[in-house]
């Protein structure tokens, strides 16, 4: 499942912060800021007719489309959904949770292609994000591209720690492996992946390092 930048994460603050703001307190804006709060708390509809209010008052309030986007994904109505993050993203191009986001409602309704493209826009916008690495690997997986599993894996790998549990998680999972037990020692994991799967002529075999 793709992580989707929703309340209390990045994307709601993309549009929070201008709640923040004291030159921008319209009536409009008090109404994003009123759907946000209820969105927080569960209201989706509440929230949903206060971010639609918000428009009505202010046409180009790009952030009332976000979190309608965000709002439309936890209804499950992908095609609304779809619209919002299209408006939003007309005008802003450079949120990359915002791109994120719309690929996690490509990947729920099929069209991985648009979901990729989606994915590799919002890491060329934040290429180290840890996020949008895990997505991809996500949306990789479903496309059965085990090469950018395996390379966005390794990467996640040397790159943060796994102090915790999670990365041990997400590899499993994605390469369909079972869990390991944890242990307070260095352990040295070889996965090997069918040639059918990576397309390729032999079996490639890919070692990973984990300290824990």
């Amino acid at each position: 499942v793709l992580v989707v930048a929703g309340s209390c994460l990045p994307a709601t603050s993309t549009a929070s912060g201008i709640c923040d703001d004291p030159t921008q307190s319209t009536a409009a804006v008090r109404l994003l800021c009123s759907g946000i709060e209820k969105q927080d708390g569960g209201d989706i509809d509440g929230a949903m007719t206060d971010f639609e209010g918000a428009l009505e008052l202010q046409p180009d309030l790009t952030e009332a489309h976000l979190m309608l986007g965000i709002a439309y994904y936890g209804k499950k109505d992908d095609m609304r959904a779809l619209e919002e993050y299209d408006k939003y993203l007309a005008v802003i191009p450079d949120n990359f949770h915002a791109w994120s986001n719309r690929a996690a409602v490509y990947l729920r309704i099929g069209d991985l292609a648009a979901a990729r493209a989606d994915i590799d826009r919002a890491l060329a916008l934040n290429a180290d994000d840890r996020e949008l690495l895990e997505n991809r690997i996500v949306i990789a997986r479903e496309a059965a591209d085990w090469k950018t599993v395996i390379r966005d894996s390794t990467w996640l790998l040397e790159h943060f720690a796994p102090a915790g549990a999670w990365i041990l998680t997400l590899t499993a999972l994605t390469i369909g492996l079972p869990f390991w037990p944890y242990q307070s020692c260095r352990l040295e994991v070889y996965f090997a992946f069918a040639a059918a799967a990576l397309h390729q002529a032999s079996s490639c075999h890919i070692r990973l390092r984990l300290h824990l």
